[in-house]
């Protein structure tokens, strides 16, 4: 059955290298008791990758990531919640793949004749072969959980947590997951979290971050020199530049609440 489904693959990618459809697909990280379900494929290799695959006509990503899960993995899931979504041309059509997170109660799980291979791995001991999907939603998934703790924490504990979130953010920026606008936008978000606005000096970093976008002027206007026309690179350093002056500002935050400013 595995060499048939990885011939049948080969007869897909064939067609998708000569027609280049555009496709619509799903992947969903299965969570329970803080271990991630990973599965590896008939046709995947030795990568391990989420349960997933196309959306049907008519049918809505989320229905599919549900019923892609039931059918790989027996799990039947209720609540899901969407994470956002990635392009890709890996196997020559140009895919939009959402992305999706569902927790169990359970760990039971019977797998169907498409997966070779099922195991639940702890957050932090995933394995060194991962999917592009499991790269792509985990990030999301970590900034995801500090935000909720963030809304849920007592206010004496907001201004460490929000360091933490801040310098996940910041990682994800090292690890090219993040641009600095990306960077900026989800700091932005802090400020749906009154209690967090509240604070000054960290009412201050969520204002800055908000304010982070090419300037009016900088469109060709008066706020600049002939010799500094705005330029894609020119926008780059810009960027940059605000960034690093995001960063003071979280580094002033941190020297408060943490006592001591960490290199």
């Amino acid at each position: 059955m595995e060499l048939f489904y990885k011939f049948a693959n080969s007869i897909r990618r064939i067609y998708w290298f000569v027609v280049r459809p555009n496709t619509i697909g799903v992947k969903c990280l299965v969570e329970c008791d803080g271990e991630y379900l990973l599965i590896q494929t008939s046709y995947s290799g030795r990568y391990w990758t989420l349960p997933g695959g196309g959306v049907k006509k008519n049918e809505k990503p989320r229905e599919a990531a549900k019923r892609e899960v039931k059918e790989e993995l027996g799990i039947g899931i209720e609540t899901i919640q969407e994470l956002g979504f990635y392009d890709s041309t890996a196997e020559y059509k140009k895919d939009t793949i959402y992305l999706f997170r569902a927790k169990t109660v359970s760990k039971d799980f019977k797998k169907n004749y498409e997966v070779r291979a099922t195991q639940w791995f702890a957050k932090d001991k995933l394995p060194d072969q991962i999917s592009r999907a499991i790269k792509e939603i985990i990030p999301s998934v970590r900034t995801r959980d500090l935000y909720m703790r963030l809304e849920d924490a007592p206010v004496q504990e907001k201004p460490e947590i929000f360091l933490e979130y801040c310098n996940e953010c910041i990682s994800q920026k090292s690890e090219g997951i993040l641009r600095a606008e990306g960077v900026a936008y989800k700091i932005t978000g802090c400020i749906f979290i009154k209690e967090l606005n509240d604070i000054p000096e960290i009412g201050t970093v969520i204002d800055f971050a908000s304010e982070m976008e090419i300037p009016r002027e900088a469109h060709g206007g008066s706020g600049l020199g002939v010799s500094e026309k705005w330029t894609q690179e020119g926008a780059a350093v810009y960027k940059e530049k605000q960034y690093q002056e995001l960063l003071v500002l979280i580094e002033k935050v941190r020297g408060k609440y943490l006592g001591s400013v960490e290199k």
